[in-house]
């Protein structure tokens, strides 16, 4: 997946990468393709509360909002969203160099489907990264079959690193985070995953969402609404300003956001959402999933959404939770 932005404002020079439907070829040149916007709903839920003294931000107190009931989109939802123009864009080109007949193309796309094994994906995975530093053991987590033979999975390790991959015939059409080893060009433009392209590795790193149009940042103002109304009995006019994600057990979303209040005052803060993976998996599922069975499509119930602040999220509308310092800076990217 190539992703790239370059924000300028004064006085701070920021380079953000930010997950997008492009992609880049080898001379850098990248081709932008959209996909539809997938609608992903969040249920209403009891809230559970919590303070923690600090974080990496500093010593300022960190209010936490849990739902107990409402879930997401699961974490393939999202990946699968991001990885669409990739996806597209590739099969377009794979596609274009073959000359096969309707019928043949359907027989290989169900030769692939039928012959895919979590063992199978697995190894694939295993092949493709290499002797990283940081390799785990992974199984699957969630998959399912795309168009035209398409395998879609998300792989976990027991500590809970995520990784997404799209693979047709055997070969990796795109994977987030992307690889090791270290690139040998400008980090700012990324390849795409043939093998005479080396790409980075992505885990941990914060990416810029398009906050028009990503579902995880509509997923996260939701979050932020129904946090309002359940605690406060009241809501708020959201603009999100920005918004980064970071892969970690799930993903968690850090947002700049202003709010306008009844009195039009408008106030200006950093929330959290967290979408994890619940912590209970299914025993029998994940012994099945490191067999040599096809690989069957397995759903999950969606993510759990945690909302954090630096304040109440009842004084939203009052007070400010970010420094002076960050408010200034959103000013500027208005």
């Amino acid at each position: 997946m190539a992703r790239c932005i370059c924000l300028i404002y004064a006085p701070f020079f920021l380079l953000l990468t930010t997950k997008s439907q492009a992609t880049c070829d080898v001379d850098g040149a990248c081709d932008v393709r959209g996909s539809s916007v997938l609608q992903v709903t969040s249920k209403r839920g009891s809230l559970s509360t919590q303070t923690v003294k600090g974080n990496a931000k500093g010593p300022r107190p960190v209010h936490a909002w849990t739902t107990s009931t409402a879930r997401v989109g699961s974490a393939l939802d999202y990946f699968q969203w991001w990885a669409a123009g990739k996806v597209d864009h590739k099969l377009a080109r794979s596609l274009g160099s073959l000359n096969l007949e309707e019928g043949e193309l359907a027989l290989s796309e169900f030769q692939t489907e039928s012959e895919m094994s979590t063992e199978a994906m697995k190894k694939i995975l295993v092949d493709h990264r290499g002797p990283c530093p940081d390799s785990e053991e992974f199984y699957v987590h969630q998959a399912v079959r795309g168009k035209k033979g398409v395998q879609h999975a998300v792989m976990r390790t027991p500590g809970g690193i995520l990784q997404y991959l799209a693979v047709q015939d055997g070969r990796i059409l795109t994977a987030d985070p992307e690889f090791c080893p270290c690139p040998r060009r400008p980090a700012m433009i990324q390849g795409d995953l043939d093998p005479e392209v080396d790409t980075e590795s992505g885990e941990g790193e914060e990416e810029l969402l398009d906050v028009r149009t990503d579902p995880m940042v509509k997923d996260c103002v939701a979050l932020f609404h129904q946090t309002a109304q359940e605690k406060c009995h009241k809501d708020f006019h959201i603009t999100v300003v920005s918004a980064t994600v970071e892969i970690i057990d799930g993903f968690r979303v850090t947002a700049k956001i202003e709010v306008t209040g009844p009195s039009g005052k408008v106030t200006r803060h950093d929330p959290e959402c967290d979408f994890e993976i619940p912590r209970t998996p299914d025993a029998t599922l994940l012994q099945n999933q490191q067999g040599t069975a096809p690989l069957e499509e397995q759903k999950e119930e969606g993510l759990v959404a945690t909302l954090k602040m630096h304040i109440d999220i009842c004084n939203a509308d009052t007070t400010d939770s970010v420094t002076d310092e960050t408010a200034s800076v959103m000013q500027l990217m208005n």
